[in-house]
């Protein structure tokens, strides 16, 4: 049932995603375009920053869509027809918000493409190499230790998780019957809560759990970085330590928020 439901979704909701990122693409595209035909420094410079802008906002705009679509087919008019389907609420929970994070996945993919096409075009207004500066990228990364890596690209796949997930919980948490005289701010207010306990959460990991990167071998070790920084007021040195148990404690909260929103989902099921 669930590939079903995800296959919906597909149907649904990812020609809708295509136009966004189809419209962002030919913003793009016609503005770099017209950068390099016209050639003159002041039209060219607003040309390269309507890029930029396009940039930022196509896949906040992707990720919005998505999740309005879930608020309307999980708790509006739509959601009659949705709880109406042989599923459980995990199943569609899950369903959405995978498709969802397959929507923030592409969202990153969308900037670095774009990104790359930006900085080539500012690399012929100032007449420097592309190919130079994009194999200065590869050689800094290459030049990093396996673990620092490693360390981002996790960062990459985990940081649209513990947004999209905790996220469309957050709404559904929001959307039981007991705060229905809040209308909407009762997710938005539990979006604010979400974003302050996961920088709690976030602080609390780094600081006190074990496990980090040496900042001067570049290496992992199972130190805890509290300390490191009481010796270094202590001592005046500098902090060569950063704690990377934030991974542990945000992905807890985000755990802890998805079984709360589909428990909310199985037991507590509003509409509006």
């Amino acid at each position: 049932m669930l590939t079903t439901l995800f296959a919906q979704e597909v149907r649904s909701l990812a020609p809708k995603t295509g136009v966004i990122a189809g419209i962002g693409t030919l913003v793009i595209a016609v503005s770099l375009g017209l950068s390099s035909a016209i050639a003159v420094p002041p039209v060219s410079g607003v040309l390269l920053i309507a890029s930029i802008g396009t940039l930022i906002v196509v896949p906040f705009a992707m990720l919005i869509q998505v999740a309005v679509a879930y608020w309307k087919s999980m708790h509006c008019d739509a959601g009659y027809f949705t709880h109406t389907l042989p599923a459980t609420g995990a199943q569609l929970y899950w369903a959405k918000t995978l498709f969802a994070y397959c929507v923030s996945l592409l969202s990153i993919l969308f900037w670095i493409v774009g990104f790359l096409a930006v900085v080539w075009q500012a690399s012929m207004m100032s007449g420097a190499q592309f190919g130079r500066i994009v194999s200065e990228v590869v050689d800094s990364w290459n030049a990093l230790p396996l673990v620092l890596r490693a360390l981002l690209v996790l960062n990459t796949l985990l940081l649209p998780a513990n947004c999209v997930f905790p996220i469309a919980a957050v709404m559904s948490i929001g959307a039981q019957g007991r705060w229905n005289h809040l209308g909407f701010g009762a997710p938005v207010i539990g979006l604010v809560l979400l974003y302050l306990v996961d920088q709690v959460a976030a602080v609390a990991g780094v600081l006190l759990l074990p496990g980090g990167i040496d900042t001067e071998t570049g290496g992992f070790t199972w130190k805890t970085m509290l300390p490191e920084i009481v010796r270094s007021a202590s001592s005046g040195s500098p902090v060569t330590f950063v704690g990377v148990g934030y991974i542990v404690t945000t992905a807890l909260v985000t755990v802890t928020v998805v079984w709360w929103g589909i428990r909310s989902l199985n037991r507590h099921l509003s509409l509006r």
